[in-house]
């Protein structure tokens, strides 16, 4: 954890926490110790590791990641708090701006359901909430994205974030095609703060050529019409055309992209996984 209190109560970052000092796990309340070295990015932890499950087991990266990008954030004039703790919904956010949006870095894949009750816990509270990844390789507008990268694919805006620690850069994945296995095409640029929580549709459409073995699978899976087949099933649910699924969400699932449905308050809501 980058923040602990003193004595006092009063929330330390570790980079001007001092030695010889009492700190305290803000989740749990027991003392924890300050590391600091040359290697290691100043932190606190818990003195014994079974009482670590009050935070994730996050890398020196992380670390780093975190501090550079609030540090980015409040040189623009932002309130910014890092890993607040937020005792309404057990949550401890990466960067919270203003009091009103929250930043969370995720480097290593974790399953989507804890993805979907982070965010839905943070928007309960009344939070705008923003995942970054780490940076992806982008050549001549291509780019693999893995099975859990793409969950981040926001299907609306068609954009994804991702956080660069050596440029020190926000990036912006926007206007993403899928094209087959891990393969998209896209844009990618800089990305200001206040682009993170854009939530406007993307209203642009280009035009691509399938592959055959594209064209044959779109075929095979439409002549099955069977509702076993997962995608069909969603689109029959949802009462969606095959024109309103490529219109509406920019790409064509192929099988690994299942379109999933889940039952919230009664109505059904669309996800992707």
């Amino acid at each position: 954890m980058l923040v602990a209190l003193n004595e006092e109560k009063e929330r330390v970052l570790a980079t001007t926490a001092l030695r010889k000092t009492q700190y305290f796990c803000p989740v749990c309340g027991k003392q924890v110790i300050l590391k600091r070295g040359l290697k290691v990015i100043s932190h606190f932890a818990h003195k014994h590791l079974a009482e670590q499950k009050c935070f994730n087991n996050e890398t020196i990266k992380h670390y780093k990641s975190k501090l550079i990008l609030a540090q980015m954030i409040q040189q623009q004039g932002c309130k910014v708090e890092i890993e607040p703790f937020l005792k309404e919904i057990k949550q401890i956010p990466d960067i919270l701006i203003n009091n009103k949006y929250v930043i969370e870095l995720q480097y290593s894949p974790i399953p989507y359901k804890q993805i979907l009750q982070r965010t839905e816990g943070l928007k309960k509270m009344g939070y705008k909430v923003s995942w970054l990844l780490n940076d992806v390789d982008y050549c001549h507008n291509k780019v693999k994205f893995n099975h859990f990268q793409s969950m981040f694919i926001n299907p609306f805006t068609r954009k994804l974030h991702t956080f660069n620690l050596e440029k020190k850069q926000i990036m912006m994945f926007q206007q993403i095609q899928y094209l087959g296995g891990h393969k998209y095409v896209a844009e990618k640029r800089n990305a200001k703060i206040s682009e993170l929580f854009n939530e406007a549709p993307c209203d642009y459409h280009a035009v691509y050529k399938l592959s055959k073995f594209a064209i044959n699978h779109i075929s095979n899976m439409s002549l099955a019409n069977s509702v076993l087949e997962p995608t069909l099933s969603a689109m029959y649910q949802l009462q969606l055309t095959d024109q309103e699924v490529v219109h509406n969400y920019g790409y064509i699932f192929q099988s690994k992209f299942i379109l999933k449905i889940i039952l919230l308050s009664g109505n059904y809501k669309l996800i992707y996984g």
